[in-house]
Order: C-alpha cells, then sequence, then structure tokens
C-alpha cells in the first residue's frame, strides 16, 4: 500500500491502517506491504495524524481477492450416443452474473453438429449449471470452454480438451 496523503501547513507523523475494516490497526507504517490470505471483498481504512489533527480515508470494497485458480470450474463431464454434457460449477463465493460456453468438435469423422455455444444468467455460489451438445458419433477431438463474469471480478475462463471414440468421451 501507498500512502498519498497531503497535508499542508504541517507533517503528517502517524499513519494507522486496517485492511479489513474490523477496527483493529494492522500496520503502522507510512507504505506497508500486507497479504490477504482469504477470499472475499475487503474495505479498506488509513488514519493519518500531525499529532494534533487526525483525518481518516476510507475505500469501501477496495480489495478483491479472488480464489485461488479462479471462481469457476468445468466439473464432470459425460458423453455417450445421445450428447456430452458438462458441467459449469461456481467454485467462489459471489454469484456469477454472466456465462458464455461453448462445446466444439473437430478433427476425426463426427457425424453431429461441429459446435454448440449458448448464454447463461447467474450462477449462485456453490452451484452448478449442465450445458451440452447432442448427438456424438464418430472420432475426433473435443474442446470445452467456459467464460463466466461477476460483479466485482475480472472475468475467469477454463478450458478442457478431449476426444471423442464412437459414443464416449475421453477428457484429459
Amino acid at each position: 500500500f501507498t500512502d498519498l496523503s497531503n497535508a499542508s501547513g504541517t507533517t503528517i507523523t502517524s499513519w494507522k491502517w486496517d485492511f479489513d475494516n474490523n477496527g483493529v490497526i494492522d500496520s503502522e507504517d507510512q507504505h506497508p506491504t500486507w497479504t490477504y490470505n482469504e477470499e472475499g471483498i475487503y474495505t479498506v481504512s488509513l488514519r493519518i495524524s500531525d499529532g494534533d489533527f487526525t483525518d481518516v480515508e476510507i475505500k469501501e470494497d477496495y480489495i478483491i481477492v479472488s480464489p485461488q485458480g479462479g471462481f469457476i470450474e468445468i466439473g464432470e463431464i459425460t458423453g455417450g450416443l445421445l450428447k456430452i454434457n458438462a458441467e459449469i460449477k461456481n467454485v467462489g463465493t459471489e454469484e456469477i452474473t454472466e456465462v458464455n460456453w461453448s462445446i466444439t468438435l473437430d478433427g476425426g469423422l463426427l457425424l453431429t453438429r461441429r459446435q454448440e455455444s449458448g448464454l447463461h444468467g447467474s450462477i449462485p455460489p456453490d452451484t452448478l449449471q449442465i450445458v451440452s451438445i447432442d448427438p456424438i458419433i464418430g472420432l475426433g477431438k473435443v474442446q470445452i470452454t467456459v467464460t463466466a463474469e461477476t460483479e466485482y471480478l475480472p472475468p475467469a475462463t477454463k478450458t478442457v480438451e478431449g476426444f471423442v471414440l464412437l459414443f464416449f468421451v475421453f477428457i484429459r
């Protein structure tokens, strides 16, 4: 963190940082380093003083820590004579507001549509959505790509690849 405080006619002599807005002073350094170990959205406050006067700056929802590896996963993928199903899982703590997905089949000999894509609305935390393409018959490559957005985090993209052998899907 960098203190950008400006004091005219006086000198700032103390800095009190609260990095998670819990009322506990986490640092008294002017330019401290702080590590957030848990995902979440954090409000940060800085109280400065010249010994006589005090001022406080609060930055609400200033730091966003996303889950390690992102907030979206492609879960179980099943395939068979009728379709390829893929689970899109929200493994984060906030609601996914938009999901773009695509299943692409390529190469080899495939007697099927080559691509299916779509847009889903929200997926709450700890919830999954199933997307699919049907039918699949043949031999070729399969790629499943999902891009998801939340209100606060940058978009996250996950891709898995595998192959289709007759009626079955094998993901690597």
